[in-house]
């Protein structure tokens, strides 16, 4: 086995296989999907219902008056605290922080409407870089139609196939973990034909099943697979689960490694000194809430927590893109 290394994402890996050896850094980090911030018992479920039901009586009563729709966000949050405590209130301001802060605009609601999460991307794209409301849904619309007339009709019309094309290409570490018993490590490097390895008191195999990569620990299955390749990571699971006697958990996509070619060259000079990146040579190094991206001058490598939610990787690309676009480089 070849030397162990930390890899920039927060999880070892064998230097000479590049299989993920231990993840906890990466699961331990951030909201991951199997965050327990808000696991409780039953006598809390029924005391957070209790208290969410009148508060939610209130503020329908509000909206009906009229209230709730001139009210600022501060005099709404106001009133949740006077209504609601704890983890009541909590959840729901997140919600309500998340959804005033995600309206669109009129000409953000037009590109969505013509070209859907990649339309909205690009139209924000295009804003970053520059130019009005009016040319952006203008040059948005034509290029979805096919019109390439100009540079910027080739630089929507590239970014719209990419966005298209980015969740067929990118790569899944899929989640699985044992329902009952712990998996017999020993035993599983027997019925599958694989030695065992070991990093520190951690024992794990590697091995290939029906074509997909597959890592094994005595808590958890790791299944590297193409995101739209979810039906071959049950049949891998289904075969684990004959194989080694044990029942498996619904497989959850912990983390998409999204690569992004770009039609322009990025400043990454600019790039690292206004979205707080760091320069790492020939790349910038950009930390966000979920996903972590090495921005290089015509490429971006993105990797990409998915909490349990597939659809989050364009999610990420929409949220991506318009930080880019804000540092093209002049020609």
């Amino acid at each position: 086995m070849g030397r162990k290394i930390r890899s920039r994402e927060g999880f070892i890996v064998d230097k000479d296989s590049g299989e993920v050896i231990d993840d906890s850094p990466l699961e331990a980090s951030g909201d991951v999907f199997w965050s327990r911030e808000f696991c409780t018992d039953e006598e809390k479920v029924e005391e957070i219902i209790n208290s969410i039901v009148p508060g939610l009586v209130e503020i329908l009563k509000a909206y009906l008056r009229k209230r709730l729709c001139n009210a600022s966000y501060n005099e709404v949050n106001s009133a949740l605290s006077a209504l609601w405590s704890s983890e009541a209130a909590t959840i729901f301001r997140r919600t309500l922080s998340r959804r005033a802060h995600a309206m669109p605009s009129l000409y953000e609601s037009k590109a969505f409407n013509l070209a859907g999460l990649a339309g909205l991307a690009v139209y924000r794209c295009l804003k970053r870089a520059g130019y009005g409301d009016d040319q952006a849904v203008e040059v948005l619309a034509e290029a979805s139609r096919g019109t390439l007339e100009s540079e910027l009709h080739r630089v929507a019309n590239a970014f719209l196939n990419e966005f298209k094309s980015c969740r067929k290409k990118a790569l899944v570490r899929w989640i699985s973990r044992p329902l009952r018993e712990v998996i017999d490590v020993e035993y599983a490097s027997q019925a599958l034909g694989t030695e065992v390895r070991t990093l520190g008191k951690l024992s794990y195999i590697t091995t290939r099943v029906l074509g997909l990569g597959v890592q094994i620990t005595s808590t958890k299955v790791d299944i590297s697979s193409r995101a739209d390749d979810v039906n071959r990571v049950v049949e891998v699971l289904q075969f684990l689960s004959r194989r080694l006697g044990v029942e498996f958990s619904k497989p959850l996509p912990a983390v998409a490694t999204i690569i992004i070619k770009l039609p322009f060259k990025v400043n990454l000079r600019t790039l690292a000194t206004y979205e707080g990146g760091e320069h790492q040579g020939t790349r910038v190094k950009l930390v966000r809430n979920s996903y972590t991206a090495l921005v290089y001058p015509t490429t971006v490598n993105i990797y990409a927590r998915l909490d349990g939610i597939l659809d989050k990787i364009e999610s990420v690309i929409a949220d991506f893109l318009p930080t880019i676009c804000a540092h093209i480089e002049k020609s």
